[in-house]
């Protein structure tokens, strides 16, 4: 979630945002262990693009859907 979230405001250009962590409202979430390599490795699967070049085309995509 980190990386999403530093990728967004690089992106954004939100250079003053900070990101807070709330371990008070933890939803489970943190247990989970999601690594593309591990799942690139048993299913053969390959992403299309980068994480940072997804996240540039739906940030674009909403800023145009927004209004």
């Amino acid at each position: 979630m980190k990386e999403v979230l530093t990728t967004l405001i690089e992106l954004d250009r939100f250079d003053d945002a900070e990101i807070v962590y709330r371990p008070d409202r933890a939803s489970g979430a943190a247990a989970l262990d999601v690594s593309a390599a591990a799942f690139s490795q048993r299913y053969g699967w390959r992403p299309a693009v980068s994480l940072r070049e997804g996240l540039a085309d739906t940030l674009a995509w909403y800023r145009c859907s927004a209004g």
